[in-house]
């Protein structure tokens, strides 16, 4: 099955987020004071990471534009655990709502406009129920 690819961009600055086949954020772990360079795998449904260091399972964390500094969290909680959320745009027009809790799978995509990946979406959430 094809994979659908996310290419993301920050809300704030525009710039976009994926640097060679992930998606870099700076992230900060919630009661604690490291900082580091996280990956995300551009991939919808590929809940992989490429962390800095090591971020133990449950642990809640800050996303911020790693271009310009913005704070990524938005007003709202993760449906699945409570958790806050961060946001990224969709390069192609639309967004997607990410849980901070490391480990939850809680994330949305909302206002897809392109017809490929709305098509693809839809088959990749079809084949996942199956």
């Amino acid at each position: 099955m094809p994979r659908l690819r996310l290419e993301t961009r920050c809300p704030y600055c525009k710039a976009t987020l994926r640097r060679g086949e992930w998606i870099e954020l700076d992230i900060r772990l919630a009661g604690d004071d490291r900082r580091g360079r996280l990956g995300l795998s551009p991939y919808f449904g590929d809940y992989r990471i490429r962390p800095p260091f090591d971020i133990p399972e449950q642990s809640v964390a800050t996303f911020f534009c790693p271009h310009c500094g913005a704070d990524l969290t938005i007003d709202g909680e993760c449906a699945l655990c409570a958790a806050p959320l961060f946001l990224l745009e969709l390069e192609s027009g639309g967004v997607i709502d990410v849980c901070c809790r490391r480990g939850c799978p809680g994330h949305a995509l909302g206002g897809i406009q392109d017809p490929a990946e709305l098509r693809l979406l839809m088959k990749y959430m079809q084949e996942a129920d199956e």
